[in-house]
């Protein structure tokens, strides 16, 4: 007798979709943290042009609080980037 498991297959596939529903659950919570991390983007946009109105009206009190906000923003968007890009290549490595 060849195969004295003849529900192996069966087995194995049902390992399988069990890992692509955990994979699919892991990729649902990176896109919630891409999703958060938009407002970041949304922050700097504004940031930048209320930086360049403080610049335009000579406003240098102002401009030096908006660009620490500025700041502030870009590293916190870098660390979380550099979270889901974590999490990314550990999932693809999982295979």
């Amino acid at each position: 007798m060849a195969n004295s498991n003849p529900c192996g297959c069966l087995f194995n596939n049902v390992n399988t979709n069990v890992r692509f529903l955990i994979m699919a659950k892991q990729l649902e919570n990176i896109r919630q943290d891409i999703i958060g991390d938009s407002s970041y983007y949304s922050n700097i946009w504004v940031t930048i042009d209320f930086l360049i109105e403080a610049i335009d009206k000579n406003k240098l009190k102002d401009a030096k609080s908006l660009v620490n906000d500025l700041q502030n923003d870009v590293v916190s968007l870098a660390y979380n980037n550099k979270k889901v890009q974590t999490k990314l290549i550990n999932l693809i490595d999982k295979k």
